[in-house]
């Protein structure tokens, strides 16, 4: 028994190295074949990355399979959040509502980072999306997030439903 794991770690660990390996031989292929290009240049948008070169008014996201659809997402860490993204990355439009005291998620390594207003894993969650804070506990906050549901498509949470209520 002793000897079938470590065959099975073995080829597990064999298959690991094969694939860092076969993804470091790619990247510098890459890197070798596009030295010479100038890259494109890329700016931070509200909705994603804007690429220059493309006359004004012109969208990429049009072309996305998710295009026109509304997402409203009430969701803190990781599996709400990347869902949402997700569907930001193919053309939806994604609204987060947050606690007026900001997403928890926001602080998460922040301590291992350069000072900044919140840690790269909340940004890597919630690139693409509008971002809107709300009580949730006032009538005034309840009738507006009442209001966005209203317009969505989509609803995305990862709230105990009875918190919802």
């Amino acid at each position: 028994m002793g000897l079938s794991k470590a065959i099975s770690f073995g080829y597990s660990f064999t298959l690991v190295v094969v694939g860092v390996l076969i993804g470091l031989v790619m990247a510098l292929f890459n890197y070798i074949k596009n030295r010479n290009k100038d890259p494109p240049q890329v700016s931070r948008h509200r909705s994603g990355l804007l690429i220059s070169g493309l006359e004004e008014g012109t969208s990429l996201q049009a072309d996305l399979p998710f295009h026109g659809v509304r997402v409203l997402e009430l969701s803190t860490v990781v599996a709400g959040p990347m869902a949402a993204r997700v569907m930001s990355d193919l053309g939806a439009e994604v609204i987060k509502v947050e606690d007026v005291k900001g997403d928890p998620f926001r602080n998460v390594f922040c301590e291992y980072e350069y000072p900044r207003p919140y840690g790269s894993a909340f940004e890597v969650c919630n690139l693409g999306k509008a971002s809107v804070k709300l009580n949730l506990k006032t009538a005034e906050g309840k009738a507006k997030i009442m209001d966005l549901l209203a317009d969505a498509d989509v609803f995305i949470t990862n709230v105990r439903v009875d918190a919802l209520v």
